[in-house]
């Protein structure tokens, strides 16, 4: 009778032992999942941020290179006139430009 009882304790030793290990091995997996999406995410930042680099870059570029065609052609029509006439020269009477700056910055803000 001693040695039926401890097969059976043996027994569901056994089962629960096996039911442990397969929850223990659905956690590790999920785990790993989890894992691999976060890494996933991350490249797919990191590409996301070197292709924004290259987009700035690349319109930093363009920008300036209207820039200077629009400059080029108002010199070729012949206007290249400064809309800023108004102001006092810096080389003479700085005191006098500064204070018209902050005027006007005063004024856009």
């Amino acid at each position: 009778m001693l040695s039926t009882t401890w097969l059976y304790i043996s027994l569901a030793f056994s089962l629960l032992a096996c039911i442990f290990s397969g929850i223990a091995t659905q956690l590790a997996m999920r785990q790993v999942r989890d894992d691999r999406d976060f890494r996933g995410i991350l490249l797919h930042l990191a590409e996301l941020e070197d292709n924004h680099e290259a987009l700035s870059a690349s319109h930093k570029r363009l920008r300036s290179r209207i820039g200077m065609q629009e400059m080029r052609a108002r010199r070729k029509n012949g206007d290249d006139s400064q809309p800023d006439l108004d102001l006092p020269d810096p080389q003479k009477d700085p005191e006098a430009w500064k204070r018209e700056m902050r005027v006007r910055l005063r004024s856009k803000a």
